[in-house]
């Protein structure tokens, strides 16, 4: 994850933190210093998964997903909410080595 998204759909991208020891991710609405604003556990805790982020949804604001590496298998939430994978499939080869990206890759702006 490259920890600037914009978690409340409003503004631009703020940034966030992901503990693996815990599978906890750790949200701020603003770049100000102070506690998180949005903290949820989503995840297998104490693994080698890796936190991404994006609009998977395309309703405005970006949500967390998890990448495993190991079976190159992706994990993506429509909220930023304690819960499963609501969107899981399988892409890449696994323990290659490769780090996940999100964008709009393909969108015009």
């Amino acid at each position: 994850m490259d920890g600037y998204c914009r978690w409340d759909a409003s503004g631009g991208d703020t940034t966030g933190l992901y503990d693996h020891v815990t599978a906890t991710f750790y949200l701020r609405n603003a770049n100000t210093t102070g506690a998180a604003d949005v903290t949820f556990n989503f995840g297998p805790g104490d693994n080698n998964w890796i936190p991404i982020a994006g609009n998977w949804d395309a309703t405005g604001g970006d949500t967390t997903g998890l990448y495993n590496p190991a079976a190159a298998q992706y994990h993506l939430r429509n909220s930023n909410t304690s819960g499963g994978g609501q969107i899981v499939f399988t892409y890449g080869g696994a323990s290659n080595g490769w780090q996940p990206i999100a964008g709009g890759l393909g969108r015009r702006r």
